[in-house]
């Protein structure tokens, strides 16, 4: 029973720091450090460098409040976890770094499903609802119920992501 919880856990920790690591092995260039000046480098190579390079490089963003992470929710799948830009405001004296990370609806469902599946397989099973032959009968039923829930769900994000990409 531990090294099932001590598994889960592992499972769970690798499935929320993953997907910031997604990067571009095949890249030839250095990162800059971001600048008010030129962010030039973002705009010519958006979705070519993944969270954790860019903070590798930019580790002053993490710790000083001008530096603004924000989702991009109309990026595309591939840009999942990658910078796909960054935005220079200049309010009062202060320069503010918006720095957009691709999202996606459907990843984040898919991710969202499975560490909820992680989290639930921790709560111990009771046995007397085991025995019981109530649930079994309808099991098929929600089992088939749940299979057209996420198959309308992700219909209805690709038709969402088309509507955003064409505005």
């Amino acid at each position: 029973m531990k090294t099932k919880k001590t598994g889960a856990l592992l499972l769970l920790v690798i499935v929320v720091v993953i997907p910031w690591f997604n990067v571009d092995t095949s890249n030839d260039y250095s990162i800059p450090k971001v600048s008010q000046e030129d962010t030039s480098f973002f705009e010519v190579y958006p979705c070519k460098i993944s969270l954790t390079e860019f903070i590798l490089s930019n580790p002053e963003s993490i710790y000083q409040n001008h530096f603004y992470f924000r989702p991009d929710n109309r990026s595309s799948i591939k840009c999942f976890g990658r910078v796909s830009g960054v935005t220079v405001l200049q309010k009062g004296l202060e320069t503010q770094f918006f720095i957009s990370v691709g999202t996606s609806s459907l990843i984040n469902l898919l991710l969202q499903g499975l560490i909820w599946t992680v989290l639930f397989s921790l709560i111990p099973k009771n046995k007397e609802l085991q025995t019981s032959k109530d649930t079994s009968k309808y099991k098929n039923l929600i089992i088939l119920l749940i299979i057209i829930l996420i198959i309308l769900i992700i219909i209805i994000s690709i038709r969402l992501i088309k509507c955003l990409l064409y505005i």
